[in-house]
């Protein structure tokens, strides 16, 4: 899997080459991916880029809970649950973006809150780039959708805290025009919605 660097905000590319092991573990982790394209590709893909870290045994944490989460104990269903990736040495958090957008917005939510608390200098986000982020599903988060977002952001100092590094994941080998969506699972939930549409059309709401 190749990768590259879309986005540096807060002196966070600085920050990144300046920490000699944070960029030989970034580097050897997703150039090692070796993840087969198929429509389990979104399901597995955060998995997979965990346990490429945590293969080089140098110190990396998995499903590191969230401070939001110890702070106020408000449950899984209301709080950010994890950090996908945390070094506590590095002082760095890493998340693995391919949900949807409102997602992505709740990992630079954590990232500022625990480099308030001192907890980390650096976020990390690894994201699809747009092929193939339109080939794992619909409304999944891609970078170049976020990247002028965030410059702006910056640009008009808009409650940011922590510095953010953007890294695209570009697969090396990629088919013209492929799909990586289970046709036959889409074309049942079609079909329910479209059950469901009928459903609703012969037994309206009554109104009181």
């Amino acid at each position: 899997m190749k990768f590259t660097i879309v986005g540096s905000f807060g002196g966070a590319e600085e920050i990144y080459r300046s920490k000699p092991q944070l960029v030989h573990d970034v580097e050897a982790a997703l150039h090692g991916l070796n993840i087969p394209l198929g429509y389990k590709t979104s399901a597995s893909l955060p998995d997979d880029i965990q346990a490429a870290f945590q293969n080089q045994d140098l110190g990396w944490q998995r499903q590191v809970p969230s401070q939001l989460k110890l702070d106020t104990a408000l449950g899984s269903r209301t709080s950010p649950k994890s950090v996908d990736l945390r070094h506590a040495k590095l002082r760095v958090d890493i998340e693995i973006e391919r949900g949807n957008v409102g997602s992505f917005y709740r990992d630079i939510f954590k990232f500022n809150i625990h480099h308030n608390r001192d907890i980390i200098d650096l976020g990390i986000i690894i994201m699809p780039n747009r092929k193939l982020s339109l080939a794992l599903g619909e409304n999944i988060a891609w970078t170049g959708r976020f990247a002028d977002e965030l410059r702006i952001s910056w640009a008009c100092e808009a409650n940011n805290d922590c510095p953010i590094l953007l890294i695209e994941l570009v697969p090396e080998h990629y088919p013209e025009g492929h799909s990586l969506l289970d046709q036959k699972a889409m074309e049942a939930l079609r079909e329910l919605q479209e059950s469901r549409k009928g459903e609703r059309s012969r037994y309206p709401l009554s109104r009181s």
